[in-house]
């Protein structure tokens, strides 16, 4: 996972929730500081692994779909001519289909 990761970004949000949750649950028990920052920080890297887990297998099903999606959905490679401003034929490039771009 790189640094800007959708997974990363995931798990960083389910650990956020996680310690918010822990830290609001434990308030509403009349638990001591210590408790509450040890079960916040305990459901911070617990939630954080899980959403990882779940952020890659996501990232992965999305991935998959889209490589699928483009494998059969292919675009024909077309040729083009170019036509200057003073209506002479300039000459013909290819154009890539999936990229759209002249080489």
């Amino acid at each position: 996972m790189d640094r800007r990761s959708p997974a990363r970004i995931i798990a960083g949000c389910f650990a956020l929730c996680g310690f918010a949750v822990a830290v609001f649950a434990s308030l509403g028990v009349g638990a001591t500081v210590e408790t509450i920052l040890l079960r916040s920080i305990f459901g911070l890297v617990v939630c954080y692994i899980v959403g990882a887990i779940i952020g890659a297998v996501g990232e992965r099903c999305i991935r998959e779909g889209f490589e699928t999606f483009a494998s059969s959905h292919r675009v024909p490679k077309q040729e083009v001519f170019l036509v200057s401003p003073a209506g002479e034929e300039a000459g013909a490039a290819r154009v890539a289909g999936s990229g759209g771009k002249a080489s």
